[in-house]
C-alpha cells in the first residue's frame, strides 16, 4: 500500500489495483505462453542459485528459465536507468512476441498464475469484469500494450529513482484516460 500511495501522490492519480510480480511468476507466465522472442544485445553468461544462461547475442526464442537469468543478471540491471529500460524492453518483448489469439486463449490461465503467485489486490472477479476487454484487445490490435520507458535519474546512494516531469506527464495521461 505504501508504494501505491506514493505512486498516487507523485502522479496525482487514483490507482486502486496493483500487482507486484517477482521473477518466478514472470518465468511461469513466459513458459505458459510458450516462451518469447527477444533481441539479446550482447552475449550473456550468467549463473546463480536460481538461474543459468549462456545466450548468444541476436534474436533468440527464450524460455522462462533463460528469461529469469536475463532478469537477474547484474550486468543488465545495475540499478541505473539503462537497467530499468532493459527490464521494460524484456517485459515488452514477453507481451509483444505473443500471438494475439494465444494471449486470448491463455488469458485466464495467465491471470490465475499472476494473482496466485504475486502480491496483488486483484481478484478473480476483477478478471471476469475485464475478460471481454482483454480478449477484445488481444484479438483486435497489433500491440496489446503500450510501453512507456522510465525516464529520470537513479541515486544509487539513496536507492531512489526520481522521474522527469515529462515521464510523470506520460504516466498521468495513461492513468487518467
Amino acid at each position: 500500500r505504501d508504494v501505491l500511495n506514493a505512486v498516487n501522490e507523485s502522479l496525482g492519480t487514483n490507482v486502486t489495483k496493483y500487482i507486484f510480480v517477482d521473477t518466478d511468476t514472470i518465468k511461469t507466465v513466459c513458459d505458459n505462453l510458450g516462451g518469447m522472442v527477444y533481441e539479446v544485445k550482447e552475449d550473456v553468461y550468467y549463473e546463480s542459485e536460481t538461474a543459468f544462461a549462456s545466450i548468444q547475442s541476436g534474436l533468440q526464442r527464450i524460455n522462462g528459465t533463460t528469461l529469469t537469468a536475463l532478469l537477474e543478471n547484474p550486468e543488465n540491471f545495475n540499478k541505473d536507468i539503462k537497467g530499468l529500460t532493459e527490464f521494460g524492453s524484456i517485459m515488452s518483448a514477453l507481451i509483444y512476441s505473443q500471438d494475439a489469439k494465444r494471449v486470448e486463449a491463455m488469458s485466464e490461465s495467465v491471470f490465475n498464475t499472476i494473482i496466485n503467485n504475486s502480491s496483488t489486490n486483484l481478484t478473480a472477479e476483477d478478471y471476469l469484469l475485464r475478460k471481454d476487454a482483454i480478449n477484445y484487445m488481444a484479438s483486435n490490435t497489433e500491440k496489446i500494450v503500450n510501453v512507456i520507458s522510465a525516464d529520470g535519474t537513479f541515486d544509487i546512494t539513496k536507492d531512489n529513482f526520481t522521474p522527469t516531469d515529462e515521464f510523470i506527464k506520460k504516466l498521468q495521461a495513461v492513468f487518467n484516460s
